[in-house]
């Protein structure tokens, strides 16, 4: 199935409307409930910052990005983040399940490394973080979208 971006301005927003009509455009093609919630995580921060900023902001959050078209990179991630602040950035949730032995950590490092030669950042949580975020996941997040030049 290809996926979708969901793009979000402050142009016309209409708060609660808008939050929940993006979180169900974005969760309806996430593969986890720790990506629902990551989803929802995204979606509240992005209201947050879109609210009375500068009409020029946008936050575009692409679920299940397939990086081979556009990177030459033949991966495929939970989230392609897009702000006019940071450029692309990369949020990935990483389930026990999935991340839990050395070959998976040896990969996932494998393709840190090969995202930042493509110039694309990358952030990493852990499905126990977006299912029960603190302040350290909500103020990284936040770093996502706030910083005023791309890192």
């Amino acid at each position: 199935m290809l996926s979708r971006p969901v793009w979000m301005t402050n142009a016309g927003m209409d708060g609660w409307t808008d939050q929940d009509v993006w979180y169900r455009a974005i969760a309806g093609q996430c593969e986890s409930p720790a990506e629902e919630a990551m989803a929802a995580l995204l979606v509240n921060h992005a209201i947050g910052f879109l609210v009375g900023g500068d009409p020029r902001d946008f936050v575009c959050v692409h679920p299940q990005f397939d990086l081979s078209e556009s990177y030459n990179l033949p991966y495929r991630v939970d989230f392609m983040l897009i702000t006019r602040q940071q450029g692309a950035v990369v949020v990935e949730v990483d389930g026990f399940a999935w991340h839990s032995d050395q070959e998976a950590f040896k990969k996932d490092r494998c393709r840190d490394r090969k995202f930042s030669a493509a110039g694309i950042r990358v952030m990493r949580f852990t499905a126990a973080e977006c299912l029960n975020p603190d302040d350290d996941v909500h103020g990284e997040i936040s770093s996502l979208l706030c910083r005023e030049s791309p890192l």
